[in-house]
């Protein structure tokens, strides 16, 4: 039986970094609030409809997010986890207290955002950008900090898991050989703490990873110069930019557009013609989906803006990742979404004024009928 899990965005609160770098009290909102058409018929500012402006403070507001989840066929969240090296976390708040609120039933598991933050003035040449945390890799000891600050997660009995294997997945994997080091002392902690082994999965959403695969296929990813060969269990297959790396008209228009200045808008149906590949069939690989995207609320049409998208596209693209994934082991029949709430990226499942609850039912439809 097919499973869905979302990737789930934790920026709806303030955070003393973002007070710093963008003033006080921003979150994902201020961006989501403040977006301006840039075009005819751009549909911004995009509007949260049931659940409002929320503060993921609020425990009400995440029991509904669960509820709503379940309701409409989804099976679990995927919480964007931020660790930076040497113990230096963000975000972390509204994923601990869900861990420490048994109340809250919807399973979880943790999906590492594994890159730097900059404040970014989307300027063609990266010109401007402020580097504001960097990503690193201290060593043994930071991988040790790192497990145990996650051990309390990873004992859960909500944590999800694939054959009994704590899921565990790695956005830029190919990033360091430092991920692979930390791989194996996770393991032998693992052992030691009495919970079993993990499950890592690659997370293929850049050009670097989507290359290799163009290469020569879902081994080519999981093996960098010999060293990441078995090192990751599974790879999930990003869907977003892959018509920047697939149709070779967008990526020039991508290009031009960025220098000139021109918003780059692309049609989500366009989009999704280029998303599958052959190396989706295999049994390591999870597809993952996306209902939409505009990224101009952060970089004002510099980034990918997608257009005319609706839910009935949406469950047909829904449907065809269902279809790929059916004849696999039942275990290994699972589909991503990203995202459940990036509002600031256009990309997102829960409802608003436009749309309503259009692209969860478009969800519980292609879950349906797959069944």
């Amino acid at each position: 039986m097919a499973k869905v899990i979302a990737l789930y965005l934790p920026q709806f609160h303030p955070i003393p970094e973002n007070d710093e770098w963008y003033g006080k009290g921003f979150t994902e909102w201020t961006n989501v609030a403040n977006a301006k058409p840039l075009f005819r018929g751009h549909k911004q500012p995009r509007v949260p409809a049931d659940l409002g402006f929320y503060d993921l403070r609020v425990p009400e507001t995440r029991y509904q997010q669960a509820e709503m989840a379940r309701q409409y066929g989804l099976d679990g969240f995927a919480f964007y986890h931020y660790w930076f090296g040497n113990g230096k976390q963000l975000l972390e708040k509204p994923f601990q207290t869900i861990l420490e609120d048994k109340k809250y039933r919807f399973p979880f598991m943790l999906h590492w955002a594994n890159g730097s933050w900059s404040k970014k003035m989307w300027n063609p040449n990266g010109e401007g950008d402020k580097l504001l945390i960097e990503q690193t890799y201290p060593g043994e000891e930071d991988a040790i900090l790192h497990f145990y600050a996650l051990l309390p997660a990873f004992r859960d009995e909500r944590y999800m898991r694939m054959n009994d294997r704590i899921m565990f997945t790695v956005d830029q994997p190919m990033k360091s050989p430092e991920i692979l080091y930390m791989f194996d002392i996770w393991r032998d902690l693992a052992r030691k703490e009495g919970i079993g082994d993990f499950f890592f999965i690659a997370h293929s959403a850049h050009n670097e990873e989507v290359t290799k695969l163009k290469e020569g296929g879902v081994d080519a990813l999981m093996s960098k110069d010999g060293l990441y060969k078995g090192a990751y269990d599974a790879m999930i297959d990003s869907q977003y930019r892959k018509i920047m790396y697939n149709d070779l008209t967008a990526k020039a228009k991508f290009i031009m557009r960025k220098k000139l200045g021109l918003p780059n808008v692309y049609e989500y149906k366009d989009a999704i013609k280029c998303a599958f590949g052959e190396y989706d069939k295999d049994v390591r690989v999870f597809p993952e989906v996306f209902p939409r995207f505009d990224h101009s609320p952060r970089s004002n049409g510099k980034e990918l803006i997608y257009i005319n998208d609706t839910p009935e596209l949406f469950g047909e693209y829904m449907s065809k990742a269902l279809d790929i994934i059916k004849d696999k082991p039942e275990e290994r029949q699972l589909v991503y979404i990203r995202a459940w709430n990036e509002w600031g990226e256009g990309n997102y499942l829960e409802p608003d004024l436009d749309s309503g609850l259009g692209y969860l039912e478009a969800i519980r439809k292609a879950v349906n009928e797959f069944k």
